[in-house]
Formats: C-alpha cells, sequence, structure tokens
C-alpha cells in the first residue's frame, strides 16, 4: 500500500517520503528528461511528484519537513533527485522511485485529542473487532472503532502494514519495514497469534532493496501471494538506481517455496474460490489498472469490462462473498467533473469522479465478471478498505477517523474521530 505519492496535509506526522524530479507525460519528453536518483537528501530540495506516478504502498507515506528523521534518514533508493555523476532515462527513474516507500508503508502516528491517546496495552486481540497496520504498531479496536491497545509489541524501529487475517481465523499476516535497517534494507512478512503470541517472520527479504508487501491468503490457507519489488542499481555507480522489478509472487505457507507466478503486478487479491487474482498491473513502475489472472494460468488482461480507467487506485480487496471487489480511487475516465471538498463519507457519488492531491477520492465496488461498478462514497482522501466477514459493511480510516459503511449504498454504520492515528491499514478480526 504500505503508503512516492502526491502530498498529503502538512498535518500528518512523518516518517519518510521518497522524492523525485518531475516529468512530462508524454514519451517524447521522457526520452529527452534525464535524472538521478541519490541517497539522502535535503527536504528543501525536493518536490513531490503526482499521484499517477505511485503504486499503492507508497500512497500511505507521510509528509513533512521532519521527513529525514526515522525512516527518512535511512538510505532510500531514491530520497533526493538532482543533478549527478550519472544520468538516468526520466521513465526509468521514476519508475524505481517507488520502491523507497515500501519502507514506510503504513500510516504516521498521530496522537489524538487529550485523552484520545492509544493505550499502552499489549494483547488486545482477543477482545478487538479490527486490527489496524499503523506507524503507531499492530492495534485493537473495538467495534465502535475506539482504540483498545496493542495486539502485539513489535521490536523496535518495526512498522507494520496491510495486515491480512489467516482463513483459520487465528493468525494475522502482516508486513514489517525495519526502519533501524540502515542502508539496504527491505520489508519482510511476518505473521502473530490474535492473542498476541507467536510472532515470527514468514518471509523475509532475500537481498538488499526488497521489499515485500499486501499478502492476501488462499481460502485453503495453504497458499499465500504478496508483491515483491526489487530495485535494481548501477553496478557502476551504487546507489543510482536504474529500475523497479513488481512481481507477485506464490508462497506455500508449508513448505516455505516462493514462485514467481506474475510479472508487472502489485497489491494482488484473492478470490474465495482460490482461482483468480485480481492486481495492481504496472507498467514500467507506472500503475495501468486493474488486472486479473488465473492462479493456475497466470495469462493476466484487464479486469473491468466497463471501458473505465482511472488516475489513481490502490488497495484492491475482494469480498469474502467472492461476488464483488473495493478498492480506493481517483479520476474516473468516464467524467470529467470536480466534487465538491469535503472530508466525510458522502453516500452513494452523484457522477463527480476526479480526484487528486488533497481532494477526496472515492471507494469503489465492482462486480467479480467485471461488468459493473460503483461508487459508493466519497473519502477524506485515497483509503485502505476492508470488508466485513459477510461482505455488506467496508472499514477504512481517514484523516483520523475510523468508519465503516454499508457496501449497498455507502451510508455511514460507524464514525469515530480521534482515534490516535491519521491513517492505517484495517482488517476485520470478527
Amino acid at each position: 500500500m504500505c503508503s512516492p505519492a502526491a502530498t498529503r496535509s502538512s498535518s500528518r506526522a512523518t516518517s519518510c517520503t521518497p522524492t523525485r524530479t518531475r516529468a512530462s507525460t508524454s514519451s517524447s519528453t521522457r526520452a529527452r528528461t534525464r535524472t538521478s536518483f541519490r541517497r539522502q537528501g535535503s527536504a528543501s530540495r525536493t518536490t513531490q511528484a503526482p499521484r499517477r506516478w505511485a503504486t499503492s504502498p507508497a500512497l500511505r507515506t507521510s509528509r513533512s519537513s521532519d521527513m529525514h528523521r526515522g525512516v527518512g534518514r535511512r538510505a532510500h533508493p531514491a530520497e533526493r533527485a538532482e543533478g549527478s555523476d550519472v544520468n538516468v532515462l526520466a521513465r526509468s527513474a521514476v519508475a524505481v522511485v517507488l520502491v523507497a516507500a515500501f519502507a514506510c508503508q503504513s500510516s504516521p502516528f498521530t496522537a489524538g485529542p487529550s485523552g484520545n491517546l492509544i493505550p499502552d496495552v499489549v494483547g488486545v486481540g482477543p477482545n478487538a473487532t479490527f486490527a489496524i497496520a499503523s506507524r503507531a504498531g499492530l492495534l485493537g479496536l473495538g467495534a465502535d472503532g475506539k482504540v483498545l491497545g496493542h495486539i502485539v509489541k513489535l521490536p523496535n524501529g518495526s512498522i507494520p502494514s496491510t495486515p491480512v487475517l489467516h482463513p483459520d481465523g487465528k493468525r494475522l499476516f502482516f508486513i514489517v519495514s525495519d526502519t533501524m535497517a540502515g542502508t539496504g534494507f527491505g520489508s519482510d512478512v511476518w505473521s502473530v497469534n490474535i492473542d498476541g503470541t507467536g510472532l515470527t517472520p514468514i518471509l523475509e527479504h532475500e537481498a538488499a532493496n526488497v521489499f515485500y508487501a499486501s499478502p492476501t491468503i488462499a481460502a485453503s490457507g495453504e497458499s499465500m501471494y504478496v508483491h515483491r519489488r526489487e530495485a535494481k542499481d548501477d553496478d557502476a555507480h551504487p546507489g543510482v538506481y536504474l529500475e523497479a522489478v513488481d512481481t507477485i509472487e506464490r508462497v506455500d505457507l508449508t513448505s516455505g517455496k516462493r514462485q514467481t507466478l506474475i510479472k508487472d503486478g502489485a497489491e494482488p487479491t484473492i478470490a474465495p474460490d482460490g482461482k483468480t487474482l485480481v492486481f495492481v498491473h504496472m507498467d514500467r513502475g507506472q500503475q495501468a489498472g486493474l488486472w486479473s489472472a488465473s492462479v493456475d494460468d497466470p495469462k493476466a488482461g484487464p479486469f473491468l469490462k466497463t471501458g473505465d480507467r482511472f488516475w489513481f487506485l490502490q488497495a484492491p480487496r475482494v469480498s469474502p462473498m467472492g461476488n464483488e471487489i473495493t478498492w480506493s480511487s481517483a479520476g474516473r475516465s468516464s467524467s470529467r467533473l470536480i466534487p465538491p471538498a469535503i472530508s466525510k463519507p458522502s453516500g452513494t457519488s452523484s457522477g463527480a469522479r476526479v480526484a487528486h492531491l488533497d481532494i477526496p477520492s472515492e471507494l469503489y465496488v465492482a462486480t467479480m465478471d467485471g461488468r459493473s461498478l460503483r461508487a459508493i462514497t466519497t473519502t477524506g482522501d485515497d483509503v485502505i478498505p476492508a470488508w466485513s466477514h459477510d461482505g455488506k459493511k467496508i472499514a477504512y480510516i481517514a484523516l483520523a477517523t475510523f468508519y465503516v459503511v454499508s457496501a449497498a449504498n455507502g451510508e455511514v454504520t460507524v464514525s469515530r474521530q480521534g482515534i490516535g492515528i491519521n491513517y492505517g491499514d484495517p482488517i476485520w478480526l470478527r
């Protein structure tokens, strides 16, 4: 997700912000424009790229001048763009700059109003309805959205993101980025029991600058599918990254064997029948729509049959019922209207479709045949949606508020402000 993006509001706390030079969207201009990326840079020299270049984990990164604390000062593959010793084609650079965001996929911790700070309690999983991965840790929330405390205390410097519940209902799988790792870090898949015991790595990055993200588990519980991104650098010039390679990997949870299933894919979500993957297709490091593929014959193609295109999308999630899929998106090509600025869900959209930096995105629901879709609500920003187990509700966090809305029409059923984090990745536990 975790989740290279346009600048968020300056009110967010920051852990890291990959940066880059701006590049034209035309291929001819990109071919003429040459730039390079080095580790470690000054915030005063950086510019944020438009959201169209982003892939989802990066969109949950935070933005502010204190970016060089914590994750921000670790040697990100593309932390600054300026004149350099080696020139790299802008198109490749745009693709690679996204890599750094995997180290800060989860959302920034922001203290809520007085009396609303996250309780310093560990082991709340058995009493929690939701789990939330954020920069504040792996948290448990009650049915009303109240933060109960931590499901488990992670090692210092560990930031969780994109949790998923194992089909046995007893374990959580999630991404961990180690902000203390220094140069050449990566991100891993970990697991923990709901009661907070059994914390263990499941899939560790096998080389520097390899980042795992967005795990999803087949209903059988035997296989995990996960996005893998690897930064390719210039052997002659360490620290200058030429491209990012995105793949979707299948991991046998018994043997640990990993195999590449799909190239140019990110953020997989698997249908309950275990046969179909829907994912964000990547084209040279840039989002290129929702695609789908069979796990047995991974020849992929566009998922939507409606002709709709989106300027930005993230976090596709198939319903537990297997009949629908949701995702967060902005800039639907079928409409040119600008939505009104709002900071809470608005119910079913009346047709506004364009969204960009600091303008609300929309939560979409589509049928699994890809032949129809609807916008159920406008959100305060891009979000990470999570289905209820009965497929009737969707939860998400936006602008320090936890929401649960109807999947049918976007009607708000739960709204809790001041939860202690601005953004996070939720999952229903029960």
